[in-house]
């Protein structure tokens, strides 16, 4: 089953050397409440340091480069500064290197430290600077769209609003999605799964952006010929109906606990006195994005109702921590349901070609473009937009001694 991708068969180890529990329980982010007590947002732009209108602070593009600087307190009364250089992800590193030496000479003059934010890799901390809302577009201030769509999600405990391609293809039933239509009217789309808090966020945006504050509403499955035409026009070549999302979705609204995290199974080999062996650690990826999922490496994404084994493209010597892998999918799956009182215990699939419509929903940023596949890591013709997967029962069985 599994010779296409590794060099050796995988073989499920005797017992799991990861602490499932702690892994589930721990978190490498800093959730703790904070109280913000200054702020400051500037653009960088050719070089000139340009101030950003208070009413735009949270609308941030991925054309561009802000320095933040906050101050805030803790829940015990701790002052701490920080100055975040935000990049977007359509950034040069050229660029981001220049903009580092504004960075450091603001958080040396704040008395802080200079923290580098990657478009969707926002820290809780850099989320509430920002007033507990972010809005992500593409463009810049100066080339930005009067056309566009947002999609909003909860995310560590906070709001996004991510730019997305302007087409049905971008709806997902667990999301509200704000939809520009360059006429200067706002249309809510509701998914049924979106929660309270991700659907009164979105009124408030549609208010903001809607001319004179109004805005309409559009519930899933009773969406108007009206609304279907604004993208079968601007996208001929998409689907001409709302796709459809799977159930689990729409659970999404009854679940307080959802959200989605991302780990990597690691493979060391270490050369003991008495004999050579293998050790593998499970490390969370936090925040994450697509980027992360590096070719070289193995990923467990828990969707929250789906659990996702990913194999990387370039992933063929990794065989020992893809059966870890596997084990720890099984137990992550049995645990999380009964401490985070999960509907019911997540479906679990090993990816090993392509990226499931569903899995892709759950990252705040995806672009096909920059998907690695094995046939074009091993100089082969594509495929096509190939698809495979296993059930996590069937990987397992197929690799067991």
């Amino acid at each position: 089953m599994f010779a296409d991708y590794f060099d050796e068969t995988p073989v499920l180890p005797e017992k799991l050397s990861v602490d499932t529990q702690a892994v589930i329980t721990s978190s490498p982010l800093d959730t703790g409440k904070i109280k913000t007590l200054r702020k400051q947002i500037q653009e960088i732009c050719d070089g000139k340091v340009l101030a950003v209108p208070n009413h735009e602070e949270h609308i941030l593009y991925e054309n561009s480069i802000y320095v933040c600087t906050h101050v805030f307190g803790s829940s015990v009364g701790a002052r701490t500064s920080e100055v975040y250089l935000w990049v977007g992800a359509a950034v040069s590193e050229a660029a981001v290197e220049d903009a580092q030496l504004f960075a450091k000479k603001a958080a040396k003059e704040s008395g802080g430290k200079m923290m580098l934010s990657r478009q969707g890799k926002e820290t809780p901390s850099f989320l509430e600077a920002l007033g507990g809302i972010l809005i992500t577009r593409r463009g810049s201030p100066a080339s930005r769209s009067s056309k566009y769509v947002l999609c909003g999600r909860r995310y560590l405990g906070h709001i996004a609003f991510d730019e997305v391609d302007f087409s049905l293809a971008s709806f997902c039933s667990g999301f509200p999605f704000l939809v520009s239509t360059g006429t200067g009217s706002i249309i809510l789309w509701k998914g049924v799964g979106c929660t309270a808090e991700e659907l009164g966020s979105a009124r408030l945006i549609g208010s903001d952006l809607g001319a004179a504050g109004s805005y309409d509403e559009v519930q899933e499955g009773h969406e108007p010929a009206s609304f279907l035409a604004l993208f079968t026009g601007a996208d001929p070549d998409g689907p001409k109906s709302m796709p459809k999302s799977a159930d689990h979705w729409r659970l999404k609204a009854g679940s307080d606990k959802f959200a989605a995290r991302l780990f990597r199974v690691e493979q060391h080999q270490h050369q003991p006195h008495h004999a050579r062996s293998l050790a593998h650690q499970v490390v969370e990826v936090a925040p994450f994005c697509q980027a992360d999922l590096e070719p070289e490496g193995v990923f467990v994404l828990d969707a929250f109702f789906e659990v996702y084994i990913i194999v990387g493209a370039l992933t063929r010597s990794q065989h020992h921590a893809f059966a870890t892998a596997l084990l720890f999918a099984q137990e992550y799956g049995i645990l999380a349901a009964s401490l985070q009182d999960r509907p019911f215990v997540p479906v679990s699939t090993v990816v090993l070609e392509g990226f499931p419509r569903d899995l892709k929903a759950v990252f705040r940023r995806w672009d096909d473009r920059f998907v690695p596949t094995s046939a074009l890591m091993a100089g082969k013709p594509k495929r096509g937009k190939s698809l495979r997967t296993v059930g996590l029962d069937s990987a397992i069985a197929a690799a067991k001694p």
